[in-house]
C-alpha cells in the first residue's frame, strides 16, 4: 500500500528511509562543524597547539559524542571548558 508521500532529495526521487537518514546525517554533521568550529581557537596554554583529530562518535546513551586529540591534560581542560 502507497502512502502517496514522494520523497525527494535535490531533485532526486529517494525512499522513505533514505529521506529521514539524510536528515539524521544533516544534523549530524552540522552539529560536528558546530563542535569543530567552537574548538578550533583553543590553544593549549603549555604548548600552544590546538586539538586535532575530531570524531563524532554514538554514545552508550545514544547521544552524540565527539573525541579529539590533544597534546596533554591541560588543552583537554581547555576544550572541555570551552564547550560548557
Amino acid at each position: 500500500m502507497s502512502s502517496g508521500l514522494k520523497f525527494e532529495i535535490a531533485g532526486r526521487t529517494v525512499n522513505q528511509k533514505q529521506f529521514f537518514d539524510n536528515i539524521q546525517k544533516s544534523a549530524v554533521d552540522l552539529a560536528t562543524n558546530a563542535v569543530r568550529k567552537r574548538i578550533s581557537g583553543v590553544r593549549c596554554p603549555v604548548h600552544g597547539k590546538s586539538a586535532g583529530d575530531l570524531r563524532q562518535v554514538a554514545g552508550q546513551d545514544g547521544n552524540l559524542q565527539w573525541t579529539y586529540s590533544a597534546c596533554c591534560s591541560e588543552l583537554r581542560s581547555a576544550v572541555e571548558r570551552s564547550m560548557s
